[in-house]
C-alpha cells in the first residue's frame, strides 16, 4: 500500500474481518513532480494566488479553501485568488453560484485539466499549495509542492503529516479561518513566506523521487517470493 497510514486501515479491516488477513507493505509515494516538454496552454494569473490541485467537494474538501477565500476577503484581503486546477466538476460551479460567494467569484479561477508543463508553472509560482482534504491515501499535491520549494498548507491528518513531516503548515479541515491565518501570514510577512522555502529546499534531499517507489516495489516483490 501506498502509505503506513493506509497499511493501519487494512489492518484494522483485516481484523474486523472485512479483508483477509494477509502480511501488508509499505511503499510510499513519491514527492517528485517530473517536468515535461509539453507546450504551455495557459496564462498564469496576474495576482498573488493559492492553488489546489485536484481537490473536489466532499472529501477532498475544497469548500475549506473557498471558505478561506472569503474569510480573507472579510478580513480586508482583495487581492489574492484561488486558483482550482483539475477536472471541471459541475458540483463546484454550482456551489460558487451562491450569493455568499459573490464576493470573491472573480478571484476564483477554475483550470480545466492542465498539462504538466502548467501545473509546474502553477505550482512555482503559487503562494502556497492547499491541501484541504479529511482523508487520503498518500496526497500526491502536497508532496509535488515541497519537491518544487512551494509551501504546503495541509489538513491536519495523519496521513499528509507522513508525506510532508516537518515542512507542511497544518489548519483544521473543519475550520476555514484557520487556513485563511496560514495564508495571510505567508502573504504578509516576508520574512516567514522565505524562512518556510528556505527550510523545504533545505531537506530536498529527504524527498522521494519515482524511482525511489520503483526500487521500492521491486524489493517488495523479491521479499514476496522470498516468503
Amino acid at each position: 500500500c501506498n502509505s503506513h497510514v493506509t497499511k493501519s486501515e487494512i489492518e484494522k479491516c483485516q481484523s474486523s474481518g472485512l479483508l483477509p488477513k494477509k502480511e501488508i507493505q509499505v511503499v510510499q509515494l513519491a514527492h517528485e513532480c517530473r517536468e515535461s516538454n509539453d507546450a504551455p496552454n495557459i496564462q498564469l494569473p496576474s495576482e498573488s494566488y493559492v492553488l489546489c490541485v485536484g481537490s473536489t467537494m466532499g472529501r477532498k474538501n475544497v469548500e475549506c479553501a473557498i471558505s478561506a477565500l472569503l474569510e480573507l476577503a472579510q478580513k480586508g484581503n482583495k487581492t489574492c485568488q484561488l486558483v482550482l486546477a483539475g477536472v471541471h466538476r459541475k458540483r463546484i460551479i454550482r456551489y460558487l453560484q451562491s450569493t455568499q460567494f459573490s464576493a470573491i467569484r472573480k478571484r476564483i479561477i477554475l483550470i480545466n485539466n492542465p498539462n504538466q508543463t502548467d501545473l509546474v508553472q502553477l505550482y512555482k509560482n503559487a503562494v502556497a499549495l492547499i491541501l484541504p482534504s479529511k482523508a487520503e491515501g498518500w496526497g500526491l499535491p502536497a508532496g509535488e509542492a515541497l519537491w518544487l520549494g512551494i509551501p504546503s498548507l495541509c489538513a491536519d491528518i495523519p496521513v499528509l503529516k507522513e508525506v510532508c513531516g516537518q515542512l507542511g503548515l497544518y489548519f483544521d479541515p473543519e475550520n476555514p479561518l484557520e487556513l485563511a491565518n496560514l495564508i495571510e501570514k505567508l502573504l504578509k510577512e516576508p520574512g516567514f513566506a522565505h524562512s518556510q522555502r528556505a527550510r523545504i529546499d533545505k531537506h530536498h534531499h529527504e524527498h522521494r523521487t519515482w524511482r525511489n517507489v520503483a526500487e521500492d516495489l521491486l524489493m517488495s516483490h523479491v521479499n514476496n517470493i522470498g516468503n
